[in-house]
């Protein structure tokens, strides 16, 4: 009659320090953003940290899946865990080789884009997204030459954001839906091509929304037009992919559209990225 009390207080005591562990990593993540601490430091805590974050970014449901694999390990014979060990590995050795497969997909893909737009691209994977900002962290820093302001793109060349911060081994990218970042573009239709007559500025509004400001009201912008980077401002390539139209409206007093922008990315699936040197 004691065992089933006994048992529910070890799962109680799992969980709560499974909790625990997750409340100090994300107070470290956003203490690492305070002014004072250092680059040096950032790059250690991000280093040592960095197999935890990559882990939680690609699960996903970490936390939901870790304590149901507490539950039913308390529930499992020795001998059913000999044999759930064996099926563990031969799944993720052919995750190793599914995402081997991936990797090699991303790589011709990119290696085509860069021949066809003369783009010298580098390689990374993101580790992490800051809980408060639109800023993702990726596992190249000064080591492989990354520099700031390199615009990061996905390998169908849909664009990102742009390097904000540059430790040794990693990289602060501010995404373009960041509240800090403007960028000029113009509208491109399947069925018209490229209109040089409305061109406009991408504001970012923060939780990964985006407004394009600065189309006049006589233009004929439409639903679900195509919004690429401009030439203009020098921030991004021309031609990058940023997004679609979306809610557009007119306001009587005020002489431009308001325009939101549905951005092409989507940051939960981009798990590869490339930096344009």
């Amino acid at each position: 009659m004691r065992i089933l009390p006994m048992k529910l207080a070890v799962k109680k005591s799992r969980k709560r320090a499974t909790i625990k562990f997750i409340i100090v990593l994300t107070i470290l993540l956003i203490v690492l953003n305070l002014p004072i601490v250092s680059n040096k430091v950032r790059n250690y805590t991000y280093l040592f940290f960095s197999p935890f974050q990559s882990g939680f970014w690609k699960a996903g449901s970490f936390v939901s899946n870790f304590l149901s694999g507490i539950k039913n390990s308390s529930q499992l014979s020795q001998e059913n865990e000999l044999l759930k060990s064996k099926i563990n590995n031969l799944i993720i050795q052919g995750a190793k080789n599914f995402e081997l497969e991936k990797e090699n997909q991303s790589l011709r893909q990119a290696l085509k884009m860069q021949d066809e737009r003369d783009f010298k691209l580098i390689f990374a994977n993101i580790i992490s997204k800051e809980i408060d900002k639109d800023i993702i962290i990726l596992d190249r820093g000064k080591k492989e030459s990354i520099i700031k302001d390199l615009p990061v793109i996905t390998e169908e060349g849909v664009l990102i954001g742009k390097v904000e911060e540059v430790y040794d081994d990693f990289s602060r990218v501010s995404l373009i839906s960041e509240k800090s970042t403007v960028f000029n573009v113009r509208i491109w239709r399947e069925e018209e091509g490229f209109n040089d007559d409305i061109q406009g500025v991408i504001n970012g509004l923060g939780g990964l929304k985006l407004e394009l400001k600065l189309i006049p009201k006589e233009k004929d912008i439409r639903d679900s037009d195509v919004v690429l980077t401009s030439a203009l401002g020098g921030i991004f390539p021309e031609g990058l992919l940023v997004g679609k139209t979306r809610d557009l409206q007119k306001v009587d007093i005020e002489p431009f559209w308001r325009i939101k922008v549905e951005p092409a990315f989507n940051i939960t699936n981009s798990g590869r990225v490339f930096l344009i040197e």
